[in-house]
C-alpha cells in the first residue's frame, strides 16, 4: 500500500513538473500586447510607456524582470493627484530590444533621462525599483533630465554573487532564461518570493511571461544581468543635487546579496525608510503605501 502511494505521489509530482517546465517559445510581437500604451522613438529603440492623471510628474522605472505592468496599482493610485509615466527600459515589457545596445546601468540612464527631457516639461521624480537604480542615478547626472527627487525602492546597487555570470556558457545562460520566461509557475513561484504576495504574483507574472516571448527579451535580458552583476553599474555616476529617498523590505530576500553600504556612497541628501514586512518587490507587496510614501516625499519638498 505504502510503494502504491509512493509511486503516485513520485507520478503527480513529475506530472508537475513536467507541466511547470513546459515551454512555449512561439515569439509574440511586441505590437501585439501594447494596449492602453505609446511609443517613443529614443536613439532608434522604441520606447513604450504608459501615462494616466495630471498634475506634477512622476516616472515610474522598473526593474530587472518588471514592466509598466508592475506599476499598476502605484500608478492608479498616484495619478488622483499627479501626472504618472511608467516606462519599459530597452530591452524590457513591450520597448524595443534591439541586438547591438549594451543595457548598461550607463546606457541605459541614458536613454532614460531622454525619456523623461522628451515627455516631461516640469522638473521630475523619479522614481526606480530594483534593479533600474543605477541607470535612474545616472539619468540624474548626465544632465537634460530635470528632476527634483528621486526615490530608490529595494535599489540593487551591487550583488555580492560568488560567481561569475558571464564565466558560464551562453548556451547555459539563455537556455536558463529561457526556462524561467516561458514557465508561467516558475515565474508565479520567483515573483511570490520575491514580492511576499500571492495576489500580485498571478497577474504580473503573468505580463511577464507574454512579454517574455517577444523577439530578443532573453538576449537582452542575458546582457542586462552580466552587465549589471560586472560591479560597474555605479561608475561614471557624476554629483547629485536632488534629494534621494531609499525604501527598503524589512523581509527582503536579497538582502544578503546587496550592499547595505550605498546610502553613504550616494552622499548628499540621502534618506532611508524601512518598511518591515515587505519582501524585494515593494511596489508589488505594498502598493499603497508606496503611493502615499511618494506623496509625502514630494509634499515635502515644499
Amino acid at each position: 500500500m505504502l510503494r502504491i502511494f509512493a509511486g503516485v505521489l513520485l507520478a503527480l509530482t513529475v506530472r508537475w513538473l513536467f507541466r511547470g517546465l513546459r515551454q512555449d517559445r512561439r515569439p509574440i510581437p511586441e505590437a501585439a500586447l501594447i494596449t492602453d500604451g505609446r511609443l517613443l522613438q529614443i536613439e532608434g529603440i522604441d520606447v513604450h510607456y504608459r501615462q494616466e492623471g495630471a498634475g506634477s510628474p512622476v516616472v515610474l522605472a522598473h526593474g530587472l524582470l518588471g514592466s509598466t505592468q508592475t506599476w499598476r496599482t502605484v500608478s492608479t493610485a498616484l495619478s488622483e493627484k499627479l501626472s504618472v509615466t511608467s516606462v519599459d527600459l530597452p530591452g524590457s515589457g513591450l520597448s524595443g530590444k534591439p541586438h547591438d545596445f549594451d543595457y548598461s546601468p550607463q546606457s541605459q540612464g541614458r536613454v532614460l533621462a531622454r525619456f523623461i527631457e522628451e515627455t516631461c516639461p516640469e522638473p521630475v521624480v523619479l522614481v526606480a525599483s530594483s534593479a533600474s537604480a543605477p541607470a535612474a542615478l545616472h539619468a540624474a547626472s548626465v544632465g537634460g533630465a530635470k528632476l527634483k527627487l528621486i526615490v530608490l525602492l529595494s535599489p540593487v546597487l551591487g550583488l555580492n554573487l560568488p560567481f561569475d555570470w558571464d564565466s558560464l556558457a551562453p548556451a547555459l545562460r539563455v537556455r536558463m532564461l529561457e526556462t524561467v520566461l516561458s514557465s508561467r509557475r516558475l515565474l508565479r513561484l520567483l515573483i511570490r518570493w520575491l514580492s511576499g504576495s500571492s495576489r500580485a504574483a498571478a497577474s504580473v507574472a503573468e505580463s511577464i511571461y507574454m512579454e517574455g516571448r517577444t523577439p530578443g527579451r532573453v538576449a537582452a535580458l542575458d546582457r542586462a544581468i552580466g552587465t549589471l552583476l560586472n560591479g560597474e553599474g555605479m561608475a561614471g555616476i557624476g554629483e547629485i543635487e536632488v534629494p534621494i529617498r531609499v525604501v527598503v523590505g524589512g523581509r527582503d530576500p536579497l538582502a544578503g546579496l546587496l550592499d547595505r553600504n550605498f546610502p553613504d556612497r550616494l552622499g548628499g541628501d540621502v534618506s532611508v525608510t524601512v518598511l518591515s514586512r515587505c519582501g524585494h518587490m515593494i511596489e508589488l507587496q505594498a502598493p499603497e503605501r508606496v503611493a502615499a510614501l511618494i506623496e509625502r516625499s514630494i509634499e515635502e519638498l515644499s
